[in-house]
């Protein structure tokens, strides 16, 4: 079949339902008479698309029993009675407005949306379709109506899932057909997953946050060049996870290589890794084999090329200027070719044979891969099905039995490791540690200050990182933005902020006259935190952070700046010239705030993924109904359906699969970077989907670490605000958006460390990552683990909870940190409680750290100390003390005694109280 014919093919399977097709059923119009006025008017030939339909149907709604088309109570008129399901909490979006949409103005806005789409070209015509019909039908529409066609539901009668994601599955399934006359099913399809590694040890060898930042680029961007093999073949549909709506990449392909204009396409976020390092694709069967091949070797292939590019185009820059780099290119190409770990399995979906179905055959091709009383209760589901169900079951049916055995062949796929003996000779690479470094990196370091630190030789993989900048150079141009902020620049940025905002050309003075004396190299030009830039506007010379911090401005610091011989006494003018900048530094400071020394890291990671992917936390059966039709179906048949179905859970779908994908992508792409850098002052390094990686100003910190859970699992508003104590759907209202979240019964778990600006970059990785795995720990996760790390040395950790169920607060446990923080800070208490609390219970824990005495004891003690600590005496403030002290005694019984987590939550209370010292001046 040729590129044109499978796009043919495609665009009819993708049109066999009217977009606005909820809306005019039962209102006296036949929907295929519907879907053929919308395809005239893009000017497309609809060819019948039964067998991919059957399939897609299939996959979503073999729930129906076999008289909802026939019995009105077990039928819904959308504008009658109009209900849309969260598809991974089951829970109702209030979405009755849409009683008050008239059919006739829906109609008119789909048709001139359609008639404005209509392209002769049969492919572009399809991507124009699948990446701009519902942004043009948006575009099309009243305030009132357009957040709402993202999730206008396939069938009204199971609404989890909207009429978009069933057109993209019924797309991706076109190389099926129905075989009427002799009643059978015939497709070519098989399952694609495909995984890229090794992740850790990529993007974890960092000293600095670009190289992190870049290890996250290059590896999305591989994944995408794996991507995109099957999205040239087959189209984006293809593709079941991750979700490529949207995603910047594949925008940026479609505007560069295709010529279509993505609407509301964002340029800047193709600076966002957010990939994830694997993908699943509904590939021919028949082809599967070949596509796998090619997928790897493109993946190989672009790494290399991009590693030679980067090299390339460095020379090329310089002018020049590089005469001694001759990076041995053998070696070079030998250490990226070695380095990554490409795994992919194929799995066609068995065929009808010998008078079985294909869904009966695919039971007896994989039984002996699942435990028989996991394959026995398929067997009787899809038998129940069969005999009660509107739709007879099908390949589609068994979604989750496929998608469960193509794991399970990753899993063994990935026991077989794949090993290369290579033999390296000569210094290791100051960052891995593991291969041969290039001794020419030298010049690197000599060409630009910044690039390469002092002795610090790198080896091919790692050089890809630091000159990342110069491989995506030419593919980007202007869009990609890659200059990173120094750790230094994270900690005053709130100093900046300020001094920008009311003395500005003080700043600008104090800046000059850093680059006259430090000299530019030293003291170079970098970016401000995206917040700092946004709301000041600032487009002078900015200098890295170092320089607002009294401690950088020392003899030694110049003299090395300088080139100076260390021995020797600063010569007497610069002796001057440094004193003048330190009473300039002074009266900036004076005059504002002092700036603290730390910042912090923050790691969120959703918890048991695996988990939501295989269908363990799907909604209940009775979840996924619409309210009135669960209500009318016969009893022994809702009886009987919890019974046959897994733990009474809705099937694991494309819909589940395709939620979590969209939900993971709008959480990266319109959530994390909006907390972290638009409503923060924070850097994003990468938003991966359900991984999340930034570093914050301290000012900052208890604010977006709740903010970036809550909007997880969708306990946040459009102003960012967050209430875990709220029933939520899990769709977050944006005003004209709505926003697909995880669902309130999802969780993440989050490492955090405040560490100084001049501790190495990359034992402050190390600890966020262990802090991490450690409040995955807790029982049922949804933790926080943080570690505060002193310029002393001293290092104290805890671990709590996001919230309680005794926990009233709306930010949760974060929450009462902050409340105690803002108190210590504006005087209401002191902090010598918590030393006190130490002092009293630190010599009555066990080994294990463990407070063994009477619970009532420590909660009588926190509020004696805490009396003892405040000088206000009246009674509205012993109110709110004892309130206080309740709070903390609560949280202290949650922590199950552990006296180091809850000391560590006290003191990093107190140690914001201490650090930011803006707040307290502005109260």
């Amino acid at each position: 079949m040729s590129g044109q014919d499978i796009f043919i093919k495609k665009l009819s399977a993708f049109l066999h339902d009217p977009i606005d097709k909820p809306f005019i059923l039962m209102q006296g119009e036949s929907h295929e008479q519907r879907a053929a006025r919308l395809a005239d008017l893009l000017q497309v030939s609809l060819e019948k698309a039964e067998g991919p339909d059957w399939i897609a149907s299939a996959m979503e709604r073999v729930l129906l029993h076999r008289e909802s088309s026939l019995k009105e109570e077990l039928q819904v008129k959308f504008l009658d009675s109009p209900e849309i399901k969260h598809p991974l909490s089951g829970r109702n979006l209030n979405c009755k407005e849409i009683r008050t949409f008239p059919v006739h103005k829906i109609k008119e806005i789909v048709e001139k949306s359609a008639s404005e789409l209509a392209v002769d070209d049969p492919e572009k015509q399809y991507l124009t379709l699948w990446r701009n019909y519902l942004a043009k039908i948006r575009q099309n529409s009243p305030s009132e109506t357009k957040k709402y066609w993202s999730v206008i539901p396939a069938d009204t009668r199971i609404p989890d899932h909207s009429i978009f994601e069933h057109l993209r599955m019924t797309s991706a399934c076109f190389n099926a057909m129905a075989d009427k006359e002799n009643d059978v099913l015939r497709h070519n399809l098989a399952f694609l997953l495909c995984t890229i590694g090794p992740v850790q040890s990529f993007i974890a060898t960092a000293r600095k946050l670009q190289d992190l930042w870049m290890g996250s680029f290059i590896l999305s961007y591989l994944t995408w060049a794996g991507i995109k093999v099957v999205v040239q073949k087959y189209g984006p549909d293809a593709i079941i996870f991750p979700d490529l709506y949207k995603q910047p990449l594949v925008d940026h392909w479609l505007k560069i290589e295709k010529g279509i204009e993505p609407l509301g396409y964002i340029e800047k976020d193709l600076v966002l890794p957010s990939f994830p390092n694997r993908f699943l694709a509904i590939i021919p069967s028949d082809i599967v084999n070949e596509v796998g091949k090619e997928v790897e070797s493109e993946i190989r292939e672009t790494f290399l090329t991009k590693g030679f590019e980067a090299i390339h185009n460095l020379k090329g820059k310089s002018i020049g200027r590089l005469p001694g780099l001759k990076i041995d290119p053998q070696l070079f190409e030998d250490q990226l070719k070695h380095f990554l770990n490409i795994y992919w399995v194929a799995v066609p979906w068995p065929q009808s044979e010998d008078g079985r179905a294909d869904w009966q055959v695919a039971l007896d091709t994989f039984s002996s891969y699942y435990f028989p009383e996991h394959i026995g209760h398929f067997k009787e589901a899809l038998q129940f099905f069969s005999d009660k169900g509107q739709y007879p079951p099908n390949i589609g049916t068994v979604y989750e039995l496929l998608y469960g055995f193509t794991e399970k062949a990753m899993g063994s796929r990935k026991s077989i490791r794949n090993f290369d003996q290579v033999l390296e000779e000569g210094q290791k690479c100051s960052l891995c540690g593991e291969r041969r470094a290039f001794k020419e990196s030298e010049e690197i370091r000599k060409y630009q200050k910044g690039l390469m630190a002092e002795k610090e030789f790198l080896c091919g993989v790692c050089l890809i990182k630091r000159l990342g900048q110069f491989a995506f150079d030419d593919i980007f141009k202007a869009y990609l933005d890659i200059e990173f902020p120094s750790i230094a620049e994270v900690a005053v940025s709130n100093l900046k902020l300020r001094l920008l905002q009311k003395k500005q050309d003080d700043f600008k003075a104090y800046v000059e006259q850093c680059r006259s004396l430090f000299k530019e190299d030293v003291a170079h030009s970098t970016h401000l935190l995206p917040k700092v830039k946004a709301e000041t506007g600032y487009k002078g010379i900015n200098i890295g952070g170092e320089f607002f911090i009294k401690d950088f401005l020392t003899e030694s610091n110049l003299k090395q700046a300088l080139n100076l011989d260390s021995d020797k006494p600063l010569p007497k003018d610069k002796a001057n010239q440094l004193n003048n900048l330190t009473e300039k530094l002074t009266a900036l400071i004076s005059a504002s705030f002092t700036p603290t020394p730390y910042y912090a890291v923050i790691m969120l990671d959703g918890d048991n993924m695996g988990g939501w992917l295989k269908g363990d936390f799907a909604p209940t059966i009775d979840q996924a109904f619409h309210s009135r039709v669960w209500e009318n179906l016969p009893e022994d048949y809702k009886k009987d359906l919890k019974k046959v179905c897994r733990e009474g859970k809705r099937p694991m779908s494309p819909a589940i699969h395709g939620a979590i994908s969209a939900a993971l992508r709008d959480y990266s792409l319109s959530l994390v970077k909006r907390i972290v850098e638009e409503h923060h002052l924070g850097k994003l390094i990468y938003a991966g989907g359900d991984d999340v990686l930034a570093v914050v100003n301290l000012r900052d910190l208890f604010s977006v670490m709740v903010e970036l859970r809550g909007a997880f699992s969708g306990h946040i508003d459009r102003s960012m605000n967050v209430d875990f104590t709220e029933e939520v759907s899990g769709f977050v209202d944006m005003g004209e958006d709505l926003i697909m979240t995880m669902g309130p019964t999802a969780t993440a778990s989050a490492g955090v460390v405040i560490a100084h600006y001049k501790m190495p970059f990359a034992l402050v990785l190390d600890k966020v990552r262990d802090m991490e795995k450690k409040a995955k720990k807790l029982e049922d996760k949804d933790a926080f683990a943080i570690s505060l790390m002193k310029h002393s040395g001293e290092v104290s950790e805890g671990v709590a909870k996001w919230k309680y169920e005794d926990n009233n607060y709306p930010g949760g446990t974060v929450a009462i940190l902050g409340k105690l923080a803002d108190w210590i800070r504006t005087d209401w208490i002191s902090n010598k409680f918590i030393y006190s609390f130490q002092d009293e219970f630190l010599r009555l824990a066990d080994s294990n750290g463990i407070v063994n005495v009477t619970s009532e004891i420590v909660g009588a003690e926190i509020q004696r100390l805490l009396r003892r600590s405040t000088k206000k005496k009246n009674e509205a403030f012993e109110t709110k003390l004892e309130s206080l002290a309740k709070d903390l005694y609560q949280l202290f019984l949650n922590l199950n005694g552990s006296l180091e987590s809850f000391l560590t939550l006290l003191q990093t209370s107190n140690f914001l109280a201490r650090e930011v010292e803006e707040v307290k001046k502005d109260d």
